[in-house]
């Protein structure tokens, strides 16, 4: 599964809110992050994208380290990626 990209990119500062979207070229496959920089493998607090969408958008107020992989059923998992956004 392919990893996960950002948009906008790692290092944006925004004020006061900003939408991040992050996807995978792997189509059906589904995202799960965290936003308090934990590993979304096995936090509890990980969030699921849509499920099968390839696709997840996080809306941030606050200084966030964004951590997610990509999953499909039968294939092996993506790598990590990880972005941090920075709310002055």
């Amino acid at each position: 599964v392919a990893t996960p990209v950002f948009s906008p990119v790692s290092g944006t500062h925004f004020n006061p809110n900003l939408t991040v979207t992050i996807t995978t070229s792997t189509q059906g496959s589904t995202i799960k992050y965290t936003d308090d920089g934990t590993d979304p493998k096995i936090s509890g607090s990980a969030v699921w994208g849509g499920i099968g969408t390839s696709d997840a958008t996080v809306i941030l107020n606050a200084t966030k380290t964004i951590r997610a992989y990509a999953y499909l059923g039968g294939a092996i998992d993506s790598d990590e990626a990880t972005s941090t956004y920075t709310n002055p």
